[in-house]
């Protein structure tokens, strides 16, 4: 499944937005016409910047993946209809699968990812 595949034109990164992976993916989206917004990883940040926004992608790292913002993703992915993303390292991933179902989970991508 590609998570970019609908006629969704608006993108929610979520992540440090000084980090070089998310910084290469938000411009390559931007070249492609895509509207990008970059939060914060933290769960009162994501529900107000993804107001709108049907494609999320978060960019994990165990320090800032909190077990609190893996909850609140797991239902605003059920409940909204939100396409979720993850960018992670192998163990990221299969942490945050502990929260968010795989099932509920659009496309996964293992470091290192070329941000095309």
């Amino acid at each position: 499944m590609d998570i970019l595949g609908s006629n969704e034109r608006r993108v929610l990164l979520i992540g440090n937005e000084n980090e070089f992976l998310v910084k290469s993916v938000m411009n390559m989206l931007k070249n492609q016409d895509y509207e990008v917004f970059v939060c914060e990883p933290k769960v009162n940040t994501v529900n107000e910047a993804g107001k709108g926004i049907n494609v999320w992608v978060l960019f994990m790292e165990i320090a800032e993946a909190s077990r609190e913002l893996l909850v609140y993703l797991k239902d605003t992915v059920s409940d909204k209809r939100v396409e979720l993303g993850l960018v992670g390292e192998a163990m990221e991933l299969k942490e945050a699968e502990k929260y968010v179902q795989r099932g509920n989970i659009g496309k996964t991508f293992a470091r290192p990812v070329d941000s095309k």
